[in-house]
């Protein structure tokens, strides 16, 4: 059995032993879950795997990380242990959970530079929320001809839009709900766009080949797309209502098809 010892001696490596203690302490809770609902026979499979997917979505996962530091980062609100604790609550913190934070942040921790940009990422991140319109940015197509978010958005389909690159692991082990998605649902009023972001132009096309990837493609966009939507986490699945207007962020796994089924009023597993 793996063993290891925490850091001790000062307040500092008490603090950062008590954040490691909380996490571990995290995560053992939803293995615990986890488990309460693969053995738990009351329930019909479909529901288990319903409780599984819940589980294992992001948005649930970051709020648990969120709730997990936020106490810690109450304790140490203005020190180099507190510092290191937002750095890790803002790389997965939604706008909603800066703002839960940010009036207990010491002005130390706040002209720290680090500290700064990401509080920019993510009130950057606002401009993704649903209801807001689409922010348009130029790459090229697959062909190597301009091209325009605005091409294909806001054209009267829904559209799902995936920001990947060849190197991202998630992002590839997505393909395949993608292209079960897009299988199911294009037509007149669905539609799918794989951007790629941060990767060299001759690896996007490489990975459009490898991955038989058959729905409209963008590379060579750069980091601009990231910069204007404010993410840094290179897996980002969004849906735009066919106004062009955001629908969902941040979609993954089963909830893509969900979610995509949902607004074309259809049935997911068609």
């Amino acid at each position: 059995m793996l063993t290891h010892g925490y850091p001790s001696g000062t307040p500092l490596n008490e603090g950062y032993a008590q954040m490691i203690k909380a996490e571990e302490q995290r995560i053992a809770k939803l293995d615990s879950i986890r488990q309460s609902i693969i053995h738990d026979t009351t329930i019909t499979r479909e529901e288990r795997i319903k409780r599984q997917n819940e589980l294992d979505d992001i948005k649930t996962f970051r709020q648990w990380e969120c709730q997990t530091l936020k106490p810690l980062i109450l304790q140490n609100s203005n020190n180099e242990l507190g510092v290191a604790m937002r750095q890790a609550y803002f790389c997965i913190a939604s706008p909603e959970n800066l703002d839960d934070i940010c009036p207990y942040l010491g002005e130390w921790i706040l002209s720290r530079q680090q500290i700064k940009q990401q509080i920019a990422n993510i009130n950057t991140a606002r401009k993704m929320a649903p209801g807001n319109h689409f922010i348009d940015f130029e790459a090229e197509d697959l062909d190597g001809n301009k091209v325009h978010l605005s091409d294909y958005v806001g054209k009267g389909k829904y559209v799902i839009v995936d920001f990947s690159a060849s190197w991202c692991g998630p992002c590839l082990a997505e393909l395949p709900n993608l292209k079960n998605v897009y299988e199911k649902f294009r037509g007149d009023k669905f539609d799918m766009i794989t951007v790629a972001v941060w990767d060299k132009p001759a690896n996007s096309l490489k990975m459009f080949k490898d991955h038989e990837i058959n729905w409209i493609g963008m590379i060579n966009a750069g980091i601009n797309p990231m910069k204007q939507y404010g993410f840094d986490d290179i897996l980002r699945i969004m849906l735009f209502a066919p106004d062009g207007t955001i629908i969902d962020n941040e979609l993954r796994g089963y909830r893509i098809a969900e979610k995509v089924a949902e607004v074309l009023d259809k049935n997911p597993e068609l």
